[in-house]
């Protein structure tokens, strides 16, 4: 049994009505993003409505990220037992999530992106430009103020290099582009075609309405994050290793 309402609950209720033909946005209250209501319906549909099957997706889910992440590193580094090893301490600070929260579906897209990025072929540029897009799908009110900056830092870069990078690198990176665009554009046209694009801009502004709710400015939210990635993770990990 569960008790906690929101990150069991919420996700419950959102992907329940889903299948019962609910419009997302309009009718159902999506804070996140929409594919990993998705994931969660369908999840329900195979496991005829059982909420434990949402943890059970979510940790299958979490478990192929690490795994690849292991094999991410043992490319990079040409050594299997370094692939092992990234994948162990991963999973021993964070060894399983805690609930079927939407971070956890766009951190496995996320982890596949890179993964597909890295090999070689144009059919994984177009696949890592998709894993991209629904990693941006699955946690959209978050990754507006990550995704596009990123994507501009790597425009930036490329711009800047033009006469050091081949043009393979480029067209690997124009053919992730693409896919990342129109995987995201066919998102839009359904929104468009639903009436639900102007709901869907006010969803965006969850983010903004709740620091201004909280007081809070956009620089705050900035030296906490410093704070936290800097200073408090690692202290929090050498006093307190049983609550990361």
């Amino acid at each position: 049994y569960t008790d906690d309402g929101y990150h069991w609950g919420f996700m419950f209720s959102n992907a329940l009505d889903i299948i019962n033909g609910k419009i997302p946005f309009k009718e159902i209250f999506i804070e996140y993003g929409i594919f990993s209501t998705i994931i969660h319906s369908l999840t329900l549909l195979v496991f005829k409505k059982n909420i434990l099957s949402l943890m059970m997706v979510t940790c299958l889910l979490y478990s192929l990220s690490i795994m690849l992440i292991g094999s991410i590193t043992q490319r990079f580094t040409l050594n299997k037992y370094l692939g092992f090893l990234s994948t162990f301490v991963i999973f021993m600070i964070y060894p399983w999530p805690v609930s079927p929260w939407p971070n956890f579906a766009s951190f496995f897209f996320i982890i596949l992106f890179c993964y597909f990025y890295i090999l070689e072929g144009k059919k994984f540029n177009y696949l890592s430009g998709i894993a991209l897009a629904l990693a941006y799908l699955s946690y959209t009110t978050v990754y507006n103020f990550i995704i596009f900056l990123f994507l501009t830092i790597c425009l930036i870069f490329i711009s800047l290099n033009l006469k050091r990078i081949d043009k393979t690198f480029i067209k690997k990176n124009i053919n992730c582009l693409t896919s990342f665009i129109v995987t995201t554009i066919i998102f839009l046209i359904y929104l468009l075609y639903n009436g639900l694009f102007n709901i869907w801009l006010d969803y965006q502004k969850i983010p903004f309405i709740a620091a201004n709710a909280s007081d809070i400015t956009i620089l705050d939210r900035i030296k906490d994050y410093i704070y936290f990635l800097l200073i408090y993770s690692f202290k929090n990990f050498i006093y307190e290793p049983q609550n990361v």
